[in-house]
């Protein structure tokens, strides 16, 4: 009975189910339980736009409650608006299971970094990427660099006043000929310590509270 503990004003994250870490989600809020298989969630924000999810189409929502995590198959049913703000009605497909870590929670955003390439545990001379999906388990980057998929990179990531140190392996590779950083790549992080993803994990807290203010 997962779904007694999901009340309003948790977060949810939304993504397509068996996505990896570091692909693309959204991050919403309950607004209320209607019933025990149907939730209202507000609609999520994409750069400060409502984000319109197809009706009908299946993700995976991971929903952060007092009780801890817990992950759901479900659908979208309704987009709506009330007032002045938009929503989403889910409907909930399984019974859920509880998930222990806090990797998936993902942040879209536009960050400047450095990495380094490993190859044959050599590190190549630091360069520069810009990370567009960031969670406590990886990130989703775009550089000039090709770069073999299944590698390692060193990442150096600034979150405000922390500098992170982050080993990770590239587990998927995009190619975009036609814009300024054309590789995208999904990393998951392999080498990281406690203190280095709660950091991440605040940082997106953080960033999320002010996107809410700022467009609500």
């Amino acid at each position: 009975m997962l779904h007694k503990h999901i009340k309003t004003g948790d977060k949810v994250e939304i993504s397509l189910e068996n996505a990896d870490i570091g692909s693309k989600s959204h991050i919403s809020q309950v607004e209320h339980m209607k019933d025990e298989k149907n939730v209202i969630i507000h609609a999520p924000l994409s750069f400060g736009q409502v984000v319109q999810l197809p009706q009908g189409k299946q993700y995976s929502f991971m929903f952060f409650t007092s009780k801890g995590m817990a992950r759901f198959k479900g659908r979208t049913v309704k987009f709506f608006k009330d007032g002045a703000f938009y929503f989403l009605q889910i409907q909930l497909l399984d019974e859920g299971e509880k998930v222990h870590r806090r990797d998936f929670f993902r942040f879209s955003c536009l960050l400047p970094f450095q990495f380094s390439y490993l190859t044959d545990e050599e590190e190549n001379p630091i360069t520069e990427g810009i990370i567009k999906d960031i969670s406590g388990g990886g990130i989703l980057f775009s550089c000039n660099t090709p770069m073999e998929v299944g590698r390692k990179i060193i990442s150096y990531i600034r979150l405000n006043n922390d500098y992170l140190t982050i080993e990770g392996e590239l587990l998927n590779r995009e190619y975009f000929p036609k814009i300024l950083h054309p590789y995208e790549y999904s990393v998951k992080f392999i080498d990281i310590s406690p203190r280095d993803r709660e950091n991440i994990i605040q940082f997106i807290f953080t960033q999320q509270r002010k996107s809410s203010r700022l467009y609500n």
